[in-house]
């Protein structure tokens, strides 16, 4: 009958406790949400009062509050040719100040103002993907629209999608 050997050899010990990589991971995640929470933050001095009060200036007589309201304005240093009118979700009242001068100070094309007086929505009227075609930000109003959450503001230099140089 054979005897089984068994090494009692110690086992290899690590250069750093176990607990080290625990803190790695809560130190990056932490990083990580910071970062991405600063993304979400609109630009300084775009809160979303501040952009109200200006959208109430250029359109001092119509009511911010009472009807869900979808503004355009013409895009400011966009060379491309005017993206037109946004389709318009089902019960929003359209403000169209496309017609006028670009406002400097309020590079949003479209914006969206809920009954209720917030700001939902302040960008572009198509929103890059990044790859593939962008997508009207029409689609995404009704959902802005159903719950009460802080605004969704995206700065963006133009409102059209721009061709690459080949």
């Amino acid at each position: 009958m054979q005897r089984l050997v068994t090494s009692r050899l110690p086992l290899a010990r690590r250069p750093w406790p176990a607990w080290t990589g625990l803190a790695l991971l809560a130190l990056w995640g932490a990083w990580s949400v910071s970062g991405l929470m600063a993304l979400a933050t609109p630009l300084p001095g775009d809160s979303p009062a501040r952009i109200l009060q200006r959208l109430g200036a250029l359109a001092p007589g119509v009511p911010l509050s009472g009807r869900a309201t979808l503004f355009q304005l013409p895009a400011p240093g966009c060379g491309c040719a005017a993206a037109g009118a946004a389709s318009v979700p089902d019960g929003l009242r359209v403000v169209d100040l496309a017609g006028g001068a670009p406002a400097a100070d309020l590079p949003y094309p479209l914006m969206v103002v809920a009954a209720d007086g917030r700001l939902v929505y302040a960008g572009p009227r198509l929103i890059a993907q990044g790859c593939g075609e962008p997508v009207p930000a029409a689609r995404l109003i009704p959902r802005l629209l159903a719950r009460v959450q802080p605004p969704l503001v995206l700065a963006s230099p133009c409102a059209c999608p721009e061709e690459l140089p080949a």
